[in-house]
């Protein structure tokens, strides 16, 4: 199991009222506020149904919100700031010990991929923790944002890394470098679904793929990602499973193409 960074064995907690504009967000131990969610709340708005909201108090005073922050974003909108909600402070935490917590009273619901591996880094999480080194030693960042650079992709990166004993740092690394040999640090190549693609044949075919050579016949192949995505797709519709499978059954058919040595089908 991966460790984070536990709360203090004796942290203080209270349960105190405070305005609803007094209390704030900060995005490196909370998700993203999503509007839908905020206008719904806002439309059945039920003042006895607020609840509790979780916050953390700051040495220098400041009220964080770790869980809540839609419904207190309701109030405000609706010109309530001034409500007073009833609020379980947590005092004398660190930044990582908010974002363990955030992590923690969020598993019900799920966090945003891209906001549960930011929270992960941030509070320890050995997994996350891995896997942003990796991407940062290729050269990259990990970001909520499509772009050169940039991979958003973070279901695709934790699926190849693995988990539990089948964890495999070497076919992330391997992934990311063979993607920006063939084609650079585009976000064509980053993309998730081609990631995956490439993990899936460098998973399998540990021992037997030629990295020169993959990489060589990849920067070859006519339409670099984007045409190796519509191929994928086509075949998708004529043999079924998943669009990273069939991008991963390409590859294969790429590498093998005038080779006396052949990887088996994948």
């Amino acid at each position: 199991m991966a460790s984070v960074a536990h709360l203090p064995a004796r942290a203080r907690t209270s349960r105190e009222a405070h305005r609803a504009d007094a209390l704030v967000r900060d995005e490196r131990v909370q998700r993203s506020i999503i509007p839908a969610r905020v206008r719904k709340l806002q439309q059945s708005m039920n003042l006895d149904g607020i609840g509790v909201i979780t916050v953390s108090k700051r040495s220098d005073g400041t009220l964080v919100i770790l869980d809540g922050q839609h419904r207190v974003q309701a109030l405000i909108d609706n010109g309530m700031g001034e409500w007073r909600v009833e609020c379980h402070v947590h005092h004398g935490l660190s930044l990582p010990q908010e974002a363990a917590l955030f992590r923690t009273l969020n598993d019900t619901r799920r966090a945003l991929p891209y906001d549960d591996f930011v929270k992960g880094v941030l509070a320890g999480d050995e997994e996350c923790v891995a896997i942003n080194d990796i991407v940062e030693g290729a050269g990259l960042k990990v970001a909520d944002q499509v772009g050169d650079g940039r991979v958003r992709a973070v279901t695709a990166l934790r699926r190849i890394y693995g988990s539990g004993e089948s964890v495999a740092p070497e076919t992330l690394r391997d992934t990311l470098d063979v993607a920006i040999a063939a084609w650079g640090r585009t976000a064509d190549a980053l993309d998730g679904q081609i990631l995956t693609g490439i993990g899936l044949v460098l998973g399998r075919y540990t021992e037997e793929v030629d990295l020169p050579v993959l990489i060589r016949k990849l920067a070859k192949r006519p339409g670099g990602p984007p045409a190796l995505l519509g191929d994928a797709r086509g075949l998708k519709k004529l043999e079924g499973g998943s669009i990273a499978r069939s991008i991963a059954r390409l590859i294969v058919i790429t590498y093998n193409r005038g080779k006396r040595v052949q990887l088996p089908p994948l």
